[in-house]
């Protein structure tokens, strides 16, 4: 079985498997059973409470074939029609997902309005996902407010950033439907559940308290995984 990173193996797939976020959660719920959905989401947090992994859901559920047929009633997306699987898989044509901190320049930008322009091939929208958003040049910027001001219909923007303050003051800080996560300081918790690696904490304490009394390392020579 090919090996795979434990943050894709846990990663969460529904709304309901976002923990500590509930705040979010119903909000894109109704936005999404009501047919209201914005042009334009900016989801604001700390590093690791689950803001790109939100908005990979929402474009899952933005795009899901099954809720668009009226088969599948939840606001979740239903994780089986060949729309969600590809957006799970990373091989959607209808979402862009890109990095502000590596894809920041005028260059970038300007390339990614090219493909927005054009109807989606599948789903309803072509969502486009911005993550660390702030760290786009000015110029940047400046390319990407004619489109946020004037928004094809099919076309949906999702921006994530660890640091809201450096937006600058244009549509995208007023206009967009701001969504804050919160961590755990904030009475959230991790965005997903990792079972392996809690086995792992509980096999290292147990190893530390046995070496505390002298007792023999039952563990040495197999690893703590074993």
């Amino acid at each position: 079985m090919a090996h795979r990173a434990l943050t894709l193996k846990y990663r969460p797939q529904v709304f309901a498997d976002l923990i500590g976020q509930d705040h979010v959660s119903s909000v894109l719920a109704r936005a999404l059973e009501s047919g209201r959905v914005a042009h334009a989401f900016l989801f604001t947090g700390a590093r690791g409470v689950g803001k790109t992994t939100s908005a990979r859901i929402l474009a899952k559920a933005l795009n899901c074939e099954k809720r668009a047929a009226g088969v599948h009633k939840s606001a979740d997306p239903c994780n089986a029609c060949t729309s969600c699987v590809e957006i799970t898989t990373g091989v959607s044509l209808d979402v862009v997902e890109i990095d502000g901190a590596s894809n920041r320049g005028i260059d970038d930008v300007q390339n990614l309005r090219e493909k927005v322009r054009f109807a989606p091939t599948r789903g309803r929208y072509r969502i486009v996902i911005i993550d660390e958003v702030h760290q786009l040049s000015k110029d940047a910027f400046a390319a990407l407010l004619k489109t946020l001001e004037e928004p094809p219909a099919h076309l949906v923007f999702i921006f994530a950033t660890t640091d809201p303050q450096k937006l600058p003051d244009d549509p995208l800080a007023h206009a967009a439907l701001r969504l804050r996560a919160r961590g755990a300081a904030q009475g959230g918790r991790p965005a997903a559940r990792d079972p392996e690696a809690r086995g792992r904490r509980r096999r290292g304490r147990a190893v530390h308290a046995h070496r505390r009394r002298g007792a023999p390392d039952r563990t040495q020579g197999r690893g703590l995984d074993a």
